[in-house]
């Protein structure tokens, strides 16, 4: 087995791996506990930005933690798939095929959340999660091209 091939190999697990977490985020209440949230009687958002922009509004109405993880939660754990998605899957070669993987896995997690109750369904956190990947991809484009040079 070749270098490129045992490199394949590993991102590939890594990505795996990285999928693990991010169901875990998403649906574990508690690393420690790992007990699984379940939300009844919340409102779900199907307007872009609403919460984003009230959460942005009412910064002092929440402890910080909650607050940038509201923010900037699906953002960073999304970045990852705009990294390691064109480097895990050969046919994934430009932005759309990335912007195409991460609706279906956000749009899965929100789905999911809505459906088991375990989670909340919220429009903004698709959006983070394409700004998040949009950012892994460009970011890692953008360091390739200075190491290149």
């Amino acid at each position: 087995m070749d270098n490129t091939s045992r490199t394949r190999i590993a991102i590939s697990i890594i990505f795996a791996i990285y999928i693990f977490f991010l169901a875990l985020i998403h649906f574990m209440d508690d690393f420690r506990f790992l007990m699984f949230k379940h939300y009844e009687g919340v409102s779900h958002n199907l307007i872009p930005l609403s919460t984003t922009i009230e959460y942005l509004k009412n910064i002092n109405h929440y402890e910080l933690d909650t607050w940038f993880m509201f923010i900037f939660g699906n953002i960073i754990a999304f970045i990852p798939i705009g990294i390691l998605a064109p480097i895990t899957f050969r046919k994934v070669k430009g932005y759309m095929h990335v912007l195409y993987i991460t609706l279906l896995i956000s749009i899965s997690i929100e789905l999911i959340q809505y459906i088991s109750l375990m989670g909340v369904l919220d429009i903004d956190d698709v959006l983070k999660s394409v700004i998040g990947s949009t950012i892994g991809f460009y970011g890692a484009k953008i360091f390739i091209i200075n190491k290149s040079s």
